[in-house]
């Protein structure tokens, strides 16, 4: 895990991620406060969601690549967005959810939570 410090003024978000070496389910932490944290996490082609959960609201970007970005309540039922290039959104606290990359060889997107989330994974 690398962490790196953002000055506003000498670089941008997609400069400081463009130059992060990625390994399959690998996260990197990029930005950092002492409350929040900012992760760029790559999925690959093919992969099937890993549900999980937080115990907070959590943002998502889409950063390159296309995907499926799937909701699940806990009766089992789903609910599919295909996400791209800007797209954005936010997953509410405990809401299970996961994402694999459709087409091409991965999904990059950028997410940011509170720095102390816990995570429940679903079958864990």
């Amino acid at each position: 895990m690398s962490t790196s410090t953002f000055n506003s003024q000498s670089q941008n978000v997609l400069e400081l991620i463009k130059g992060l070496e990625l390994e399959q389910e690998e996260k990197h932490v990029t930005l950092t406060s002492d409350e929040m944290a900012a992760a760029v996490y790559p999925y690959y082609m093919y992969w099937e969601p890993k549900f999980h959960r937080h115990d907070c609201d959590q943002i998502f970007y889409v950063l390159e690549g296309e995907g499926v970005f799937v909701l699940k309540d806990d009766d089992g039922n789903e609910e599919k967005f295909d996400v791209t290039v800007g797209s954005h959104f936010v997953v509410p606290k405990n809401v299970w959810h996961g994402m694999y990359c459709k087409n091409g060889d991965r999904a990059l997107t950028l997410q940011v939570n509170k720095k102390t989330m816990t995570t429940e994974k679903l079958d864990a």
